[in-house]
Formats: C-alpha cells, sequence, structure tokens
C-alpha cells in the first residue's frame, strides 16, 4: 500500500481523504485518542477540501481531548467546529459537548460513567 503521502502527489486526493477519516474513525474506535490527536493534525491538509470531512476529524479530535482530561484544547476545537462548520451535523454536537465541558461535565451526552 502506498503512504498517504505517495498518493496525494499522484492526485488521489478523494481516496486520500477517504482513507484518512476511515483511519481516524478505527483509531476512534479502538480508544487510540492519542494517535486521533497525532493523525488528525498530519491528515489535515488532505481533508481540507471536504468540509464536512475536516469538521469530522476535528470531531474525533474534540472528543479525544476531553477523553484525556485536556478540557481546554477539547473546548477550542469544539468550538472551531460550531464556528467554522455551523451546518455540519457535528456542529450542534459540538455546542452540547462545549457547555457540558464547561460546566464541568465531561461525559459525551447520552453516556454515564460505570457504576
Amino acid at each position: 500500500m502506498l503512504p498517504l503521502a505517495s498518493l496525494a502527489s499522484l492526485g488521489c486526493s478523494g481516496m486520500l481523504a477517504a482513507g484518512a477519516m476511515a483511519d481516524l474513525q478505527e483509531l476512534y474506535a479502538a480508544g487510540e485518542c492519542k494517535q486521533v490527536i497525532a493523525r488528525s493534525t498530519e491528515y489535515a491538509s488532505f481533508l481540507e477540501a471536504d468540509p464536512a470531512r475536516v469538521a469530522e476529524a476535528n470531531f474525533l479530535k474534540a472528543q479525544c481531548f476531553a477523553q484525556l482530561g485536556r478540557r481546554a484544547e477539547a473546548i477550542a476545537v469544539f468550538r472551531y467546529v460550531a464556528e467554522q462548520h455551523p451546518t455540519s451535523p457535528y456542529a450542534y454536537q459540538a455546542r452540547v459537548m462545549i457547555e457540558g465541558l464547561e460546566l464541568g461535565d465531561t461525559e459525551p451526552p447520552g453516556e454515564s460513567p460505570a457504576p
């Protein structure tokens, strides 16, 4: 398999963006938040042509910051999603997460800590 940067040089930007998002989603599902944060930054240039993917990648990144207890960074990235991608399905969720984090509730909506 070609590295993502090689695909970009071949003009495969759509395939590259899809692959980058699939990677981020798999890492997030596996609980690899540090990798999600690092790779979302690395993949930013691959995703920039697709605002929906930019919003999703940043939303995953913000969720990871929150899960790692990095509240200020989570709020900043959620705010970016809400303000820069207001028509994205992630904008509403980002605003809800900001409100929860500002109130000190770090659990995602609909989830509660284990007893």
